[in-house]
């Protein structure tokens, strides 16, 4: 059987919290600037980074940043984010899309303003590209990051993955990254797909699908708890680092 790899962008290529909380901050200074200074401080900086697991895609973190900026405890985001965020859309009659909008431009403007400290901002995990690179196996990116994003950081990164084969949010908003691996399987019959996140939300979506090896990286933005629910879950592997590199030049063991 033939191997086909995807990988998700953020939190196991993209090492992006800290670029992602400054431009949350802009965002929702635009929309409180009363309660939300223009830029963090380092002590919420680093709150808003540790917190980096409870979110899934781009606007929840302008939610993120209005949540923290009022003071609300981390073990209480930890424990229930999605509902917090459903409740705080909700209480301040907000839309899901212009928070899509306004997280976005802030994101824009800043590239545009400053394009080197908003590339600067971001990191890539150690080994990841390299280990992508060398894979002589096809392969692609499924990330909720907008398309324009996602190539700037794959070209910065040096990362050899053709702009087809990067299904970013707007090739299935609203689907889930369920319906790109349902369509890999469709056009790549017969193939045994391996998909990497960090999310263990994402995987637990996509368990029933047949043929499909599923990991969750241990560098990404997930927490002790998850990490060990994943290690007794027969059907995803935990995988580090050095794992990684060697299951993508061997991916048929294991």
């Amino acid at each position: 059987m033939d191997d086909y790899f995807a990988f998700d962008f953020d939190g196991v290529i993209c090492d992006s919290a800290d670029e992602t909380a400054r431009t949350a901050w802009r965002a929702a200074h635009e929309l409180w600037p009363e309660l939300v200074a223009a830029q963090p401080g380092e002590a919420l900086l680093a709150r808003f980074v540790r917190l980096r697991p409870v979110i899934e895609t781009g606007y929840e973190n302008v939610v993120l940043a209005a949540l923290v900026a009022r003071g609300m405890e981390d073990e209480a985001i930890l424990a229930g984010f999605q509902a917090l965020c459903a409740q705080f859309i909700g209480d301040e009659e907000l839309e899901r899309a212009d928070l899509r909008r306004r997280f976005g431009h802030a994101r824009d403007a800043w590239l545009a303003s400053d394009p080197e400290s908003w590339l600067d901002a971001q990191g890539f995990f150690p080994g990841v590209v390299d280990a992508i690179n060398a894979l002589d196996a096809p392969c692609c990116i499924i990330t909720t990051k907008e398309d324009r994003f996602t190539r700037a950081l794959v070209q910065r990164a040096g990362l050899d993955v053709p702009a087809d084969r990067i299904h970013a949010l707007e090739a299935f908003e609203g689907r889930g990254k369920r319906s790109v691996l349902e369509g890999l399987a469709r056009t790549h019959p017969g193939v045994r797909l391996h998909f990497f996140e960090d999310r263990l939300q994402t995987l637990d979506r996509v368990r029933d699908l047949p043929d499909l090896q599923m990991y969750l990286v241990d560098w990404g933005y997930n927490t002790a708890a998850e990490r060990a629910q994943a290690h007794a879950d027969p059907r995803i592997e935990l995988i580090d680092l050095a794992g990684f590199t060697a299951r993508l030049r061997r991916p048929h063991r294991g």
